[in-house]
Parts: structure tokens; sequence; C-alpha cells
């Protein structure tokens, strides 16, 4: 079985929840760039992205720089929160931190199935 991909740009953005639902055991990425696609360089607007289970109310995990985005969060392979994920709904939360306080950005999520 496949990978289902989303690739969606954002416009003038404060905070975003994106919902994901994983039908069987997977791997859930995400990657953050600018409104253009490319890696975000320093300087770009501060952005935190967090890895939710809602079921359980907790953050599972943070988005890292220095990845696929550059300079601003993604959540690559190789982080166990991640990894093996039960079926059910997960969030990814977007958040713009201090100055601008909104920001345009392109977010690819990509979720692989488990076998």
């Amino acid at each position: 079985m496949g990978y289902q991909g989303l690739e969606r740009i954002f416009r003038h953005v404060a905070s975003c929840v994106v919902v994901i639902c994983i039908c069987a055991s997977g791997l859930a990425l995400a990657d953050n760039r600018t409104g253009a696609g490319l890696a975000c360089v320093e300087g770009h607007a501060p952005v935190t992205m967090m890895f939710m289970n809602p079921s359980l109310g907790v953050a599972l995990g943070a988005g890292s720089t220095g990845g696929a985005g550059g300079a601003c969060p993604s959540i690559e392979a190789g982080r166990t929160f991640n990894e093996n994920l039960a079926a059910g709904e997960y969030h990814l939360v977007m958040t713009a931190n201090g100055s601008p306080d909104a920001f345009d950005y392109q977010l690819q999520l990509t979720v692989i199935p488990s076998n």
C-alpha cells in the first residue's frame, strides 16, 4: 500500500490545526516551508509545530528546525513520536510566535501506512 500526501498553501495565518486521520498504523511526516515552497531561512517568522493526540489531550512531540524546512519546523522520519501510530485522529498545530504574528506557509503532510 502506498502513501497519502497533502500539500496545502496557507495565506496570512496566525495559527492552524490540521486534522490527520490514520486508518491503519503508520508514520506521519510534516514539512513546513515558506509560502513560495522554499526552505525557511533564519529571520523567517518564528513558527511552532506540535503533533497532538486529541483523544488523550497530549502533545506527542514537536517539529524541529534544521531539516527539510530549514529554519521552519518539520517532523521527519526517525522521531519516535510519529512512528507506528495507532489508527485514529491526530492534530498538527501550527502557530506563529512573534513578529509578524501571521505568515504564509506551505505544508506538506505525508502518511505512510505500516505494511
